[in-house]
């Protein structure tokens, strides 16, 4: 099918001084109906993106006959740069549904001869009921026993494996090797099954089995996904996407914004591909949406990209995520449901397969209603702005659909004027039952590798080191509170602040200890809090347990 060659305003705002000016670019998509990125619609943007403290953001209008509007509003750069509908952004966990496509598309390629690389001995066949196991060999390990034999291709991208996040467990060094090693050692939460709960390295691992079957899992998407479908500037290389000049800079939800460094080099972002290492743009997601709204045809060459047997399978939805609709996918239908890599839920009484994505610097959300063949995608150049890209969807849909009602949408959107800075947790009352100089040292878990603590009176080379790190942020000299380094992918250091008795709260961050950008100023972007409850015997701490917020054990860590 080719594009309908009737002109149409693609709309592009640039935020300047807290305003929004419109630029006009003209390009040639489709005659339609009903116009959604009217300049009403670009005002009611600019005030959410005003209240949220969005610097930028890049939008998608979808339909399934391959038509779209796009919209950029808001800056790029700390210059003033404005953002386009090709500006790049990373999209975070918005690739899974790449990644769950991508081993779709593997296990056609196996079904029907196209591939034909041996299969380990004893298995026939690649589907999703295959075990991890089996397609792993002498790989794939879980510390549950019949969770490790029982787990298959399903439970893994659908979230149901049991493992723990456990994101804080891998660092810079690791492969997806490592990790898929690693597993065995970390412990789990649930029951295979017993529950839905997100995990990034199950992605990690999916990615793994591509690669390990094609030579390169990065290479098979882009050969088989972003090449078919023209995503021409879509990438899992930051190098690569900074090259092209078009991707954007990143801010983190500090105050009124800080700029931060593009999360991830070329390396990790390799290591992370699977669970969300994609960088694209507006005008490429929108040709991926066009595809999923034709079950997986590009509907302009008239082939199959994804097999529809993949298609049916990742977006419907295996497993409840949440019977109320409140939580990772918020739901009008009370109910949201996961396949793989896409979630499913209801929106204004409408059938959604939606995914979110983001980490420091990025939020996402990819979406688009099944019966209705619209679609929507959303690209801003800050974290956490998940309600913000909630309620723009939202007017979105309303206005694609001729809803009547068109009043701004802000009921899920925080007002982050009078926002107050994060503030660090509060200092005991109490007083440690031993010193402070006690509970430093060495530390090891299996799972989780060895660090060391250190008191304000540590004195070693590497405490001194550690200690100057968090010393512009004024944090060095708490006598309650335990400090050391751990060089992860979501974390530099860990900060543990006495609560009482043994206890602590654990808060991994990122120093940034002389600013980033233009900023200079030091700052920290905080990640997970765990609980923290050190074991004393005989007057010795021997080691202590990491236990999420809701109380489960995360990591066993023994003294050395």
């Amino acid at each position: 099918m080719r594009w309908i060659n009737t002109f149409t305003i693609v709309l592009c705002f640039h935020r300047t001084t807290g305003q929004y000016t419109n630029q006009i670019l003209l390009e040639t998509l489709y005659d339609r109906t009903r116009q959604v990125l009217t300049p009403e619609f670009s005002d009611y943007v600019g005030r959410v993106l005003n209240r949220n403290n969005v610097p930028g953001i890049s939008l998608g209008v979808v339909r399934k006959d391959g038509t779209f509007e796009l919209g950029a509003w808001g800056s790029k750069t700390e210059d003033g740069e404005p953002v386009t509908p090709d500006t790049l952004f990373c999209i975070g966990s918005s690739s899974k549904a790449f990644t769950a496509s991508a081993i779709g598309i593997l296990m056609d390629d196996f079904a029907s001869g196209r591939n034909t690389t041996p299969l380990p001995p004893g298995l026939n066949s690649f589907d999703w009921n295959t075990k991890v196991q089996d397609i792993l060999p002498g790989q794939w390990g879980l510390k549950d026993e019949w969770a490790s034999e029982k787990a298959s291709i399903r439970d893994i991208l659908g979230h149901v494996s049991g493992v723990a996040r456990h994101d804080n467990s891998y660092g810079l060094l690791d492969t997806p090797e490592s990790i898929v090693l690693r597993l065995r050692s970390l412990e789990p939460y649930y029951e295979i099954r017993e529950t839905w709960h997100y995990n990034n390295m199950m992605y990690i691992v999916a990615a793994h089995i591509v690669s390990t079957y094609t030579g390169s899992f990065t290479a098979f998407v882009k050969e088989r996904i972003f090449d078919p479908l023209n995503m021409t500037s879509t990438t899992y290389s930051l190098s690569d996407a900074v090259r092209s000049g078009e991707i954007t800079q990143a801010w983190t939800s500090i105050g009124k914004g800080r700029r931060v460094p593009h999360w991830f080099d070329d390396e990790v972002n390799q290591l992370l591909a699977g669970a969300g290492g994609i960088i694209s743009s507006a005008t490429d997601l929108a040709k991926w949406v066009v595809a999923n709204l034709n079950s997986g045809i590009n509907i302009q060459t008239n082939v199959t990209v994804i097999p529809m047997s993949a298609c049916e399978e990742i977006t419907t939805a295996h497993f409840v995520v949440d019977g109320i609709g409140r939580m990772f996918f918020p739901s009008d239908s009370g109910v949201a449901g996961y396949g793989a890599g896409w979630g499913r839920n209801g929106l204004l009484g409408y059938d959604m397969v939606s995914h979110p994505g983001g980490f420091p610097g990025f939020s996402s959300q990819i979406s688009f209603l099944t019966v209705d063949g619209v679609g929507f995608v959303a690209l801003t150049n800050s974290d956490g702005k998940y309600d913000a890209l909630h309620d723009i969807q939202k007017r979105v849909y309303k206005d694609a659909l001729g809803f009547q009602e068109n009043a701004d949408i802000v009921n899920a959107s925080v007002e982050l004027e009078n926002e107050t800075p994060h503030s660090y947790c509060a200092l005991s009352t109490s007083k440690l039952p031993l010193s402070p100089e006690a509970y430093s040292g060495t530390y090891f878990s299996s799972g989780y590798g060895a660090f060391t603590l250190c008191a304000s009176s540590s004195d070693s080379s590497h405490c001194t080191l550690v200690k100057s790190d968090f010393a512009p942020l004024g944090l060095d000299n708490r006598p309650s509170q335990l400090l050391a380094a751990w060089p992860s992918v979501w974390s530099s250091h860990l900060r543990m602040t006495h609560v009482d008795g043994n206890k602590f709260t654990a808060e991994f961050t990122v120093l940034f200890p002389h600013g980033y950008g233009s900023d200079e100023s030091p700052f920290e972007v905080k990640g997970d809090q765990h609980s923290v409850e050190f074991m004393i015997e005989s007057g010795k701490v021997v080691g202590f347990e990491l236990r999420s917020n809701e109380g489960r054990v995360d990591a066993l860590f023994e003294k050395t």
